[in-house]
Parts: C-alpha cells; sequence; structure tokens
C-alpha cells in the first residue's frame, strides 16, 4: 500500500492563522490561498479591507509554487525578457505567476501543497506572511515543516 502524506484542511487552517496573525501585525490587509500539491485550492481567506487584486494572486502565487515546488520569487528574475524562462508565465493559460509570494509546503522533505499571499504593497511582505505562515504552521502542529525555503 502506499501512503502519500496530504495537507489536511485542518492544517490549511491552522497557515490561514498564522498569515492573518502576521497580516495584522504588520497592518496588512492580504489575501491568503493554501492549495494541495497539483494546485488544487483547499483554503483561502480574504480579511476585511484587503486589496481585490490580491485574491487572484494569492491563488495564482500558491497554485505556481505548487506546481513548480518552488517560491516564486525564483522565478522574478529568470523570467525576464532574455533570461532561461521568459515566458513561463504565460503557461497553465496564465495562472503561472512570477510575483513574490508564494512558497511550497514542505514536509519531511516533500511538497505537500503551497500557500500564497497577494494584496501586501510589496511582493517582499507578500512572502514574509506566507514564511510566517509556514512557522506557525510548524509551531502548532509539530510537523517537520521545512521554514528554510
Amino acid at each position: 500500500m502506499i501512503n502519500i502524506r496530504r495537507l489536511s484542511l485542518d492544517e490549511a487552517k491552522i497557515l490561514l492563522e498564522g498569515a492573518e496573525n502576521k497580516a495584522k501585525e504588520l497592518g496588512i490587509p492580504v489575501s491568503v490561498a493554501v492549495v494541495d500539491e497539483e494546485g488544487y485550492l483547499i483554503a483561502f481567506h480574504r480579511m476585511d479591507e484587503a486589496r481585490l487584486i490580491g485574491m487572484e494572486t494569492a491563488i495564482n502565487k500558491a497554485f505556481t509554487s505548487a506546481v513548480s515546488k518552488r517560491p516564486t520569487r525564483m522565478y522574478s528574475e529568470i523570467a525576464l525578457p532574455g533570461k532561461p524562462a521568459y515566458g513561463i508565465q504565460n503557461s497553465f493559460n496564465g495562472k503561472f505567476t512570477t510575483l513574490r509570494g508564494g512558497l511550497p509546503i514542505e514536509v519531511d522533505g516533500r511538497v505537500v501543497g503551497a500557500i500564497g499571499v497577494g494584496g501586501a504593497p510589496s511582493g517582499e511582505q507578500d512572502e514574509e506572511i506566507a514564511r510566517f505562515a509556514l512557522e506557525h504552521l510548524k509551531k502548532k502542529s509539530g510537523l517537520n515543516v521545512n521554514t528554510s525555503i
């Protein structure tokens, strides 16, 4: 029997909680998406007063990190004109994004999903919120979550 570790809804809720806590600390209302390892939405949360554009970008950031198994920041430079991944942002009917703020969720060395945050004034802040959510999941669940991605 093959036993594959999957991200649960309860774990996704812990990630949303961690992201919201960090966003409130920073005073930035954001949208947060958590997807499974194939990029399908498990949970979504839009804070009060979050910018509308953050809804779509959060989902796309999570999707991109899940299917590529990499942080979206990796694509922000290599997808520029003349670079090796130029044009990748046109993949998956435009769902693939080069915007910062998406991180894969790696547990015991395997990507089980991803988190995407959208709506902060900068991609760095989106990523900071996402990273805090990973740390929150690690602390609250006891899972071996890679927080150094």
